[in-house]
């Protein structure tokens, strides 16, 4: 087991005992990788970038001390293997998408 300090930015809805109670929380805004839990890693200027971004300043910042197996978790911040991974899914998902927008547009 490993530990890490995970931090997830979620939208202010002034309602702190309900963060407390029942977060994490599943993202549902711009899943980009799919459905799943997304937490910054360790750094927490990072968090208050997204916050920034993606709630136009109205976002509160929980913090999780997380423990875990390694090789439960899709890491793109440390493990370059699963970066790679990353980068050859994104060029074969980029590719899939020219070729179905290519025949759709030309048919």
């Amino acid at each position: 087991m490993s530990k890490k300090v995970l931090y997830q930015t979620v939208a202010d809805k002034g309602t702190p005992e309900d963060i407390l109670r029942n977060g994490p929380y599943q993202c549902i805004m711009n899943p980009w990788l799919g459905s799943g839990y997304y937490f910054w890693d360790t750094y927490l200027p990072l968090a208050h970038w997204w916050g920034k971004q993606g709630y136009r300043g109205q976002y509160v910042i929980t913090r999780i001390d997380f423990d875990y197996n390694p090789d439960d978790v899709f890491d793109l911040v440390g493990n370059t293997e699963h970066i790679q991974q990353f980068k050859e899914y994104a060029e074969l998902s980029k590719k899939l998408f020219e070729r179905s927008f290519y025949s759709w547009t030309h048919h």
